[in-house]
């Protein structure tokens, strides 16, 4: 149900349901106000398309834990654990081109630190269909050459707050290294904190323009890519919301 709500307050429902709004004042005689409400629902969108406001909404999310550049003081940590973003399983595919894009930063990122660190394993979650993401995630793992002992599977995952409490649940250490995106971060280390575990921030797949690019005029006319920034950053925020409503958040 909530994710129902949530889904008319993301940019794109937003902006259509402002212009249904325009269009029912106009049809209703109040021609001069529905024309006001549709030429700002047009703005809006334009706004959230921009890549200075998509990396304005968003850049506070990515900026809250630094990326992991060096290894040297994850030392000692045993798991590695990578959230799931979903997978396009397609029979007759290489099984690298059934993750999506963010699904492919985490894990690559995720292996990256897996091999920086001795001994370690890498822990992959996802639920989905036909057969749950962590599955198609770590068989590309073992494509790009992660042992099979190396790897931790923790499939049929529905969210970040169960990913958290699996984890807490079946992995034999507090600590452990948090791989999801830089906009996805705080609310997951919020989450995996709650459920009792100690996990350091290894944020990557970053949407933010860098600050000397925000204002090109590449990046100033309205994209798709601006618009899908501002949508992660609504879906975070809302997040972030519905956690602390559910007490899921200190």
């Amino acid at each position: 149900m909530a994710q129902f709500v949530a889904s008319f307050l993301l940019p794109v429902s937003l902006v259509a349901l402002l212009g249904l709004v325009g269009a029912f004042l106009a049809w209703r005689g109040r021609g001069r106000a529905g024309a006001l409400v549709m030429v700002g629902a047009v703005a809006l969108l334009l706004a959230l398309g921009s890549r200075p406001v998509s990396g304005w909404l968003v850049a506070p999310l990515e900026r809250a834990y630094p990326p992991v550049t060096e290894t040297e003081r994850l030392a000692g940590i045993e798991y590695v654990m990578v959230l799931g973003a979903g997978h396009d399983p397609e029979p007759g595919l290489p099984v690298t081109a059934q993750l999506p894009a963010t699904a492919t930063a985490r894990l690559v990122e995720g292996i990256r630190l897996q091999r920086a660190l001795p001994g370690s394993r890498l822990v992959l979650s996802g639920g989905g269909e036909p057969a749950p993401s962590a599955v198609t995630s770590g068989a590309v793992a073992r494509a790009l050459g992660v042992a099979a002992e190396d790897l931790v599977l923790l499939p049929g995952t529905v969210n970040t707050r169960d990913e958290a409490v699996r984890a807490a649940a079946e992995l034999d250490s507090r600590r452990l290294v948090l791989v999801t995106s830089a906009s996805h971060m705080p609310r997951a280390m919020a989450l995996f904190q709650g459920a009792g575990l100690d996990p350091v921030a290894a944020p990557t797949r970053y949407r933010a323009p860098r600050e000397a690019d925000r204002w090109r005029a590449r990046y100033l006319r309205p994209q798709a890519r601006g618009l899908h920034t501002s949508e992660r950053a609504f879906y975070e925020y809302l997040g972030l919301a519905w956690s602390w409503l559910r007490g899921d958040l200190d």
